[in-house]
């Protein structure tokens, strides 16, 4: 059974965000029945309701809580395809703190970077000017 963090990457790459409210209240019934928490809430008509009350504007959420079915589905039949999504998660998640640990940029950072561009923007018309 596919976990909430292989979920939200699903909606992820699917749809460039993830739903996790969807997933939350659609898996709750786990606690108490386990594996059988699928008998409530993964039909289309519930899974369509909880993304209505979650996220009312975002037509993609119908389609992640229907992509949550599936995945469920396909994970169950498949155990080889959980694992081949599962490296695929990890590789997602280490890439994601890569991006957080990168600290902002300082203001002489910034000023830098402008005069670099300024720069880049004075040869470009320089060599204009030479070519005319």
């Amino acid at each position: 059974m596919p976990g909430w963090d292989l979920h939200r990457y699903a909606d992820r790459v699917n749809f460039g965000r993830s739903y996790p409210k969807i997933h939350q209240k659609m898996d709750w019934p786990y606690k108490i029945l386990g594996k059988d928490h699928r008998k409530y809430f993964h039909d289309p008509l519930s899974a369509a309701a909880i993304a209505k009350r979650y996220y009312p504007e975002d037509p993609n959420a119908v389609r992640a809580a229907y992509l949550h079915i599936l995945l469920d589905q396909l994970c169950t039949e498949n155990p080889e395809f959980k694992k081949s999504l599962k490296k695929f998660v990890l590789l997602d998640k280490r890439s994601r703190r890569r991006k957080k640990k990168t600290a902002p940029l300082s203001a002489v950072e910034k000023r830098f970077l402008k005069d670099l561009e300024n720069l880049a923007e004075i040869e470009r018309l320089s060599r204009m000017l030479r070519d005319y």
